[in-house]
């Protein structure tokens, strides 16, 4: 199965993580076996409670996600 790399961060830990995305300031890359993926999370009702987190997505169905939801190759 062909591997590609991803971004993984959580904007709670990492200003570079968030949008716009800063790509520079990131230096976590992973290799991904399926998907790459990005979720907006919110934690509350301030502005302040919402995040972003990037990473590997290995099982899609887990979060109820089909094939067009998320970017792969």
């Amino acid at each position: 199965m062909a591997r590609f790399v991803c971004y993984q961060c959580d904007s709670r830990v990492d200003d570079g993580c968030g949008d716009p995305f800063k790509m520079h300031q990131v230096n976590r890359t992973v290799e991904c076996a399926d998907y790459c993926v990005k979720f907006f999370h919110s934690e509350g009702t301030s502005a302040n409670s919402t995040f972003v987190r990037r990473g590997c997505l290995h099982d899609y169905a887990l979060y109820r996600l089909s094939k067009i939801d998320v970017c792969y190759r």
